[in-house]
């Protein structure tokens, strides 16, 4: 069964919008680079893929697991101590390579 989420040509039929289990999911994957793809602090993971006869192959690092920094979160100053009190905005990040 195909269900084509998207154009629906038959040159699109293979282009799947959420299925993965059409068109080899995963095959043209590549690892990530610490420093140029993800930051250096990046948790890289692997994942296993099934080839066209159901065979599994792992792809390592193709996973970035990381912390970014997204500004002040909020920031507030108390007029009886003088003191500025304030916290970071921090986003948890899981990419994958593109």
């Amino acid at each position: 069964m195909l269900v084509p989420y998207s154009n629906t040509t038959r040159a699109w039929a293979v282009r799947s919008a959420f299925d993965v289990g059409e068109y080899r999911f995963g095959w043209l994957s590549t690892p990530l680079d610490r420093g140029k793809d993800v930051p250096e602090n990046a948790v890289l993971l692997g994942a296993v893929f099934a080839d066209d006869f159901g065979q599994p192959g792992k792809t390592e690092n193709i996973i970035g697991i990381y912390e970014r920094d997204s500004g002040i979160l909020w920031r507030h100053y108390d007029f009886n101590t003088e003191t500025f009190e304030g916290r970071r905005a921090r986003e948890l990040v899981v990419t994958r390579e593109r």
